[in-house]
């Protein structure tokens, strides 16, 4: 009788599960660390060797940029919102008028489109009357703002025109009013704009652009670049391309919002150059214009005057307060007069 056989023992496998278990705490780890060098690079903690790597690389990429050499004037600075022309040209600006050149700084919108920031600021929401008392507040800003660059009190004008709204009016409303949903009226309301109670349309803002053109005969106009991502610097920068082609004028644009958290880094870091999200747009390349410590310096006085806005954006801000700015001759035919470089034959700059 043979005897039955033996049964194998079953193998005895190894417990996995404990990397499983692991396996979420691992992607967030390395989440986290992926995070941490975005963030290093975004706000510049040179202790941390992404962010130095980043610096390192945007300061020699400015050094290779073109240098602008100092701009002809009368110069007619077109500002969508109070405080771009201060991000983008007060060192321009200074510049000019140390020259002895005039400069105009003409602000389109009062930025008074900015839903949060009222009622952040001024602790109180009320339809269109806090968003205009906002607008009003602005205004001043911008006026204490060109004081600061040097720029008289008589050369700085606001049309007035609403915020977030000079791109349907460009497109939609030519000629009849356009209702802005924020100030809550479709007329200027500012008494103190060049024409209160003028109307938001499009061929308004064409006539008033005319108007001051014949008073101030600019030679150059700054503005916002055609690719910025805000729809009112696209709209003022071809409202100054469609002026130029008018009279004759050369247009410079200068960066604002143009690029994915652009400038990097964020914060203050006046040892540092201004370098673009891309050296070429259009045929045209980014120039630099190096700024002096003294003029940098004034341009850190006149953003800390735009109180509203350092409050909910001062390290965006303060970025911009660099050894350099930025500039781009307008592409070939944008301007009446110009070459395929972007300049008249009669005055390089």
């Amino acid at each position: 009788m043979s005897l039955p056989a033996q049964a194998t023992p079953p193998r005895k496998r190894i417990d996995l599960g404990f990397l499983r278990r692991w396996q979420k705490t691992y992607v967030w780890l390395l989440l986290a660390m992926m995070s941490l060098a975005l963030a290093s690079a975004i706000n510049g903690w040179r202790s941390f060797v992404p962010a130095q790597v980043v610096l390192n690389r945007q300061d020699q990429l400015g050094q290779e940029l073109p240098v602008q050499s100092p701009l002809p004037g009368p110069i007619l600075v077109l500002s969508a919102h109070p405080d771009d022309e201060t991000l983008g040209a007060a060192g321009i600006i200074q510049d000019a008028l140390s020259r002895g050149q005039q400069v105009w700084v003409v602000f389109m919108t009062s930025g008074d489109a900015f839903p949060w920031t009222p009622a952040y600021v001024q602790r109180f929401w009320d339809g269109g009357v806090a968003i205009r008392a906002y607008g009003a507040r602005r205004m001043d800003e911008a006026r204490a703002a060109a004081g600061v660059l040097g720029v008289p009190a008589s050369h700085v004008l606001f049309l007035g025109f609403p915020d977030r709204g000079l791109t349907r009016m460009e497109n939609q409303y030519l000629t009849t009013p356009f209702f802005s949903p924020s100030t809550r009226v479709s007329r200027v309301p500012y008494q103190d704009a060049l024409r209160p109670d003028a109307p938001y349309t499009g061929q308004q803002v064409e006539r008033e652009l005319q108007l001051i053109a014949r008073m101030v005969r600019p030679k150059i106009i700054l503005t916002t670049s055609v690719l910025d991502h805000h729809p009112d610097h696209r709209a003022t920068a071809h409202a100054a391309v469609r002026l130029a082609d008018e009279i004759g004028a050369r247009v410079f644009f200068f960066p604002v919002h143009d690029g994915l958290e652009w400038p990097i880094p964020k914060g203050n870091h006046p040892d540092l150059g201004l370098y673009p999200p891309r050296a070429q747009e259009q045929g045209g390349v980014w120039r630099r214009f190096p700024l002096t410590g003294e003029q940098e310096e004034t341009k850190g006085d006149a953003v800390s005057v735009y109180r509203s806005q350092t409050l909910v954006l001062g390290r965006f801000m303060w970025a911009f307060v660099r050894r350099n700015e930025l500039l781009r001759p307008a592409e070939a035919g944008a301007g009446a007069g110009q070459t395929s470089s972007g300049q008249t034959g009669e005055d390089r700059p």
